[in-house]
């Protein structure tokens, strides 16, 4: 593609790349509660599903 990006898009981009854009950083509680909404839930779930 030879066209370049839309300059609002283009500022969009940089401004995510920015450090003082990326917010604060996850904790160990917020990894633990990640693992079990996006693993352990839905195996559960699973298994009840399995076993209906």
């Amino acid at each position: 593609m030879s066209k370049s990006l839309p300059a609002e898009l283009e500022l969009r981009c940089q401004q995510i790349l920015s450090a003082d854009q990326q917010g604060v950083a996850l904790t160990k509680a917020d990894y633990f509660w990640f693992l079990v909404v996006t693993v352990v839930v839905p195996a559960i779930l699973i298994a009840v599903g399995v076993a209906l």
